[in-house]
């Protein structure tokens, strides 16, 4: 099987209702291996990286041996057409200067929050949709990808004291909402009925343990950090921990979750959008 790439596309809906679709590659080898992502121009006067992303999308479509390749040319697609630094600066003002728009300082984003916070939670779940971390991914495969019901599917939960809140979230057209909330429910269902593969979860926990060393690089994920440390009593020692926990985590303990704390028949459903007919 020869490598496969692909185009796909990460899609924003902005204030003024407009969309902003963002492309990016998918480069597969059809092996198993690891999954490299690489964003590049997220500072829109920032732009060699978008030529070395076009060129190395070229060297891995011919020379990759195992695992799969994402690579987003534009971080910033605003900014880039605008050929400033952040959306909201003029040509020559400094990222500092910013009010809300560095999309380095606003990941993983909000799908209500300013167009560069928008454009930014768009990407974020493209690349975990492509990544295929667990129900995340496997809802982004169904309900999105291959269904087209959703701009964005995915699974979060709110930790906390007592009840914990476990919901999926998805960006429906109304006319596809009933298909929609039935897909997800089979994807809750598929998760108590089999265990996820074990590239699902060698994805999955990559993701989480590499993403908390990214956390650690800004200001802010270390504070955040050590006060979900302190809130939760975890110990001083937790990050040097935490690898191993992570890793320890079997199939056979996602699925018992899963059947345990999930159900496809007792959930609240909200809907917001425009009133009906």
């Amino acid at each position: 099987m020869g490598n496969t790439l692909e185009v796909d596309y990460a899609v924003a809906t902005l204030t003024d209702g407009s969309e902003l679709v963002n492309p990016f590659w998918r480069i597969d080898s059809g092996r198993d291996g690891p999954c490299l992502g690489m964003i590049a121009s997220q500072h829109g006067n920032e732009v060699q990286g978008a030529e070395v992303a076009r060129r190395f999308a070229q060297v891995c479509a011919e020379q990759l041996v195992a695992g799969s390749v994402h690579l987003i040319p534009y971080g910033n697609l605003q900014a880039v057409r605008a050929r400033r630094h952040s959306k909201d600066l003029g040509p020559e003002q400094p990222g500092r200067f910013s009010q809300g728009h560095n999309i380095q300082q606003v990941w993983p984003g909000d799908p209500e929050g300013n167009d560069t916070e928008r454009a930014a939670y768009a990407l974020d779940q493209a690349t975990e949709i492509v990544g295929g971390l667990g129900l995340m991914g496997r809802l982004g495969d169904n309900v999105r990808d291959r269904q087209g019901l959703a701009y964005y599917a995915f699974a979060r939960m709110a930790e906390g004291f007592g009840d914990d809140l476990w919901s999926v979230n998805a960006g429906v057209n109304p006319a596809n909402i009933e298909r929609a909330v039935a897909s997800i429910l089979d994807e809750i269902r598929r998760l108590q009925d089999e265990p996820v593969t074990e590239q699902e979860l060698a994805d999955c926990q990559n993701y989480l343990i590499g993403v908390v060393q990214l956390h650690l690089e800004t200001n802010d994920g270390l504070a955040a950090t050590l006060n979900h440390i302190e809130l939760f009593g975890l110990g001083e020692d937790y990050i040097q921990r935490y690898p191993g926990l992570v890793r320890s985590v079997t199939r056979e303990a996602v699925q018992r979750a899963a059947q345990a704390h999930l159900t496809a028949e007792r959930y609240s459903l909200a809907i917001a959008g425009p009133p009906g007919p």
